[in-house]
């Protein structure tokens, strides 16, 4: 096998660092954003997650390969590691996209026992350094002989969607100087995006769309108490809103106390309500965001008709995504 390195996530060390800040802290974007900026931060973070095996943050950086390859080579891949999305091109040629994670694995396989991807393994060091290192020394225990960022800092948003890196399908057939059709360039297509203010309800719904890749603010770490509320538009002016905003403080009271007795966060969690706002860090390619989108956002008939909230989330997700890429169709058929 041959292959080329078309494209990956921007500084994809940062971007580990901060979806692993994600999952330890209400702050918004911007905050996160100045937290990984403390020098030798991000390859703390990204060397902590390597050791404690959490490899799941390293989903959010994307990779784009272009490859030469037998079909028994390519079938050996996609074999052995699912998450491999391929396309042929023709002539032995192959349009291969995966994450970190599984570009991880390859090269935890090929120093153990070898591998026939060391072809696409060779590309990590240039990747992620860190990572590539680690799997050659695998870390020990480690202290951040820096300054560690703090935990607080404004939390409590409205939502809002915040692209944070995008791979449109329009430069897919250009680099590959081919026209391709539309579902390909979507299938290896990504968009990383923040999504802040919406309720632990609305985050059940999206993470039934499992596809996706997602850190979460974890209410197990983060002073979730201190995150606001999503009131559902049918309570507001009526009787309904007051008994609503007595038991979310009758809630907020409860957990404030059990954490005076002294009970953990994990456990005090379970008095608060599902109003409670979170914030998630989700990376997937284009194809799994229409896939989702017609079934949530106003963009197609069906997703017109789903719950309000995760409605709205899709639809300007996907307005955000459509304004940087017009490739994206006006109005989504089911894929």
């Amino acid at each position: 096998m041959k292959a080329e390195l078309l494209w990956f996530s921007n500084d994809p060390e940062r971007l580990i660092a901060l979806a692993m800040r994600r999952c330890y802290t209400t702050k918004v974007w911007e905050l996160l954003q100045e937290d990984v900026s403390t020098p030798g931060y991000k390859e703390y973070l990204t060397r902590s997650a390597f050791r404690r095996l959490e490899f799941d943050v390293f989903e959010h950086v994307r990779l784009l390969f272009r490859a030469e390859a037998t079909p028994t080579e390519m079938l050996h891949v996609v074999q052995r590691h699912p998450f491999v999305s391929s396309t042929e091109l023709g002539k032995g040629q192959h349009l291969l996209s995966m994450n970190l994670r599984t570009l991880t694995e390859m090269g935890r396989r090929l120093h153990c026992d070898g591998s026939d991807c060391s072809e696409l393994v060779r590309v990590l060091p240039d990747v992620s350094p860190t990572v590539s290192a680690c799997i050659a020394s695998p870390p020990g225990d480690e202290v951040f002989d820096g300054e560690k960022p703090s935990s607080s800092g404004r939390s409590d948003s409205d939502l809002r969607v915040v692209v944070v890196q995008h791979l449109p399908s329009t430069w897919i057939s250009g680099r590959l100087g081919m026209d391709l059709p539309l579902d390909v360039l979507l299938r290896h297509s990504m968009m990383t995006a923040e999504v802040e203010g919406i309720s632990r309800a609305c985050s059940h719904q999206l993470v039934r769309h499992r596809t996706f890749s997602y850190s979460q603010e974890s209410q197990r770490f983060s002073d979730a108490v201190n995150e606001g509320v999503v009131v559902p538009p049918s309570l507001k002016g009526t009787e309904a809103r007051r008994t609503f905003e007595g038991h979310i403080e009758a809630s907020r009271r409860a957990y404030s106390e059990l954490r005076r007795m002294g009970i953990k966060k994990e456990d005090a969690r379970f008095v608060l309500p599902l109003a409670v706002k979170t914030k998630v860090l989700l990376t997937g390619s284009l194809w799994q965001v229409c896939h989702a989108s017609f079934y949530r956002s106003s963009f197609s008939d069906v997703g017109a008709k789903a719950q309000w909230e995760i409605n709205r989330l899709f639809t300007t997700l996907y307005q955000d995504l459509k304004s940087a890429d017009p490739a994206l169709p006006e109005k989504i058929q089911e894929m």
